[in-house]
């Protein structure tokens, strides 16, 4: 793996494959990962990031002397604001790409409100603005909008075709796009988050989320060929049947976890507290606050599956 970084901006751009490169809009290699696959006539970005990514991604891009009218692809795993935030503020730069979302996806994108408000929910205003944009969301043109589903190939050339895996749990909309030749899988948060630098899992279960359907995604996926994972957040990992039983084993152990505290102070925030310590270990230097919301949002999803509120 090499990497191209320049001193004087946030944004790494990072070569993982002979055309595949993580455009890193933190600069640390402990966030946000958007993909760009590069092929001869066709040039794939997968899940471009917030509102607040804008520049950083056309800045990537402008570094390996793309220009953003040779995009042909804007790829989304799912639609929630960190992945797709930025999509409708990109496409006037990238005025030859299509957006490929899953059927249940396209609504959200077109009018993003929903979007905003469930994020709302699960964060609160002041965090939805602050980490997403909140309503500075821009709408993106029906007829910019390709709907994809289970099966579907997307042509990316140079064997980069891309077979579409639906992944609901995580989010109802949510696909994975596997390269069956190079036996490669983008997952968003289908398989939750890893970071590689504490080796340690982070669950990413917001409402409306699915346990069963998660669980039923990580099952489909172990049974795929896989050599590299591609997550959404700190990049790719080379062992994916490890990390995917330990997925399984960590959305069981914290369901019975949330189960069980609620039975004893029904009070989300006094949940959050007793984990607040390890959960901030998980990604250092990390703000304390987000890492506080992020768990009762976590909570907050199982509890809404569980029919507990």
């Amino acid at each position: 793996m090499t990497q191209e970084d320049d001193e004087a901006t946030m944004v790494n751009v990072i070569k993982t494959d002979s055309d595949i490169y993580i455009i890193d809009p933190n600069g640390s290699g402990r966030g946000t990962s958007v993909y760009l696959i590069v092929g001869r006539d066709e040039i794939a970005l997968i899940d471009p990031g917030s509102s607040f990514f804008t520049n950083y991604v056309l800045e990537g891009i402008e570094r390996l002397n793309i220009d953003p009218t040779d995009i042909t692809h804007i790829l989304l795993t799912h639609v929630h604001l960190d992945h797709c935030g930025n999509v409708g503020a990109l496409l006037p730069k990238m005025s030859n790409a299509d957006v490929f979302v899953h059927e249940r996806g396209v609504k959200h994108l077109i009018n993003p409100s929903k979007l905003v408000k469930s994020a709302k929910q699960g964060w609160g205003d002041e965090a939805t603005k602050k980490v997403y944009g909140g309503d500075e969301i821009i709408p993106v043109p029906e007829n910019r909008i390709i709907a994809i589903k289970e099966g579907d190939i997307i042509d990316i050339g140079e064997g980069n075709d891309l077979r579409v895996i639906y992944a609901p749990g995580h989010a109802s909309h949510q696909v994975c796009f596997f390269n069956e030749s190079r036996k490669s899988l983008f997952a968003g948060d289908a398989a939750q988050t890893y970071n590689p630098l504490t080796d340690r899992l982070i669950l990413n279960t917001p409402p409306p989320f699915n346990l069963d359907l998660s669980v039923k995604t990580i099952e489909r996926l172990m049974d795929l060929e896989i050599d590299v994972l591609y997550f959404a957040h700190f990049g790719p990992y080379i062992y994916p049947k490890r990390i995917l039983k330990a997925v399984l084993e960590e959305l069981d152990d914290f369901g019975e976890w949330v189960k069980n505290e609620w039975i004893k102070s029904k009070n989300i925030d006094e949940m959050a507290d007793k984990r607040i310590d390890e959960w901030v270990r998980l990604i250092p230097d990390a703000d304390p606050s987000f890492m506080h919301q992020r768990l009762r949002s976590n909570i907050i999803g199982y509890l809404t599956y569980f029919g507990l509120m």
